[in-house]
């Protein structure tokens, strides 16, 4: 297993047979040689939380989706077949903390577009 300490935003929580699966996303950005700020991939992350411990993770099942969570545990990868037909990847993280940093419906686009120092401020 790899230990892993990252934010993401988590979109979705699914419950399935025993356990739920919060729906994460962590998007890699970098600067350009514009200094403009460019998503250059997109992780996809699963936490898989049993229902024994959900008690343990309550004010992430009580806030609604879309928000920013921090998040520790341990991982592996995971392959998975997408509606295209092509081979995804994702990591499946099995949660020692969880921790929502933001709540709302803010993505990642709006922030983007608040801090561009080019958008007018109205």
């Amino acid at each position: 297993m790899i230990k892993i300490q990252t934010t993401a935003w988590l979109n979705e929580v699914k419950q399935l047979n025993g356990f739920s699966v919060l729906k994460c996303a962590h998007k890699i950005r970098k600067q350009n040689d514009q200094g403009e700020w460019e998503t250059t991939s997109t992780e996809y992350i699963d936490v898989l939380i049993d229902d024994k411990r959900k008690g343990d993770f309550s004010d992430v099942f009580q806030t609604e989706a879309p928000f920013r969570i921090e998040l520790a545990g341990s991982a592996k990868p995971n392959g998975f077949l997408k509606k295209d037909g092509e081979v995804g990847v994702t990591l499946n993280v099995y949660p020692e903390s969880i921790s929502v940093l933001t709540a709302g419906t803010t993505s990642v686009s709006t922030i983007a577009n608040i801090l561009d120092p080019n958008s007018a401020p109205f």
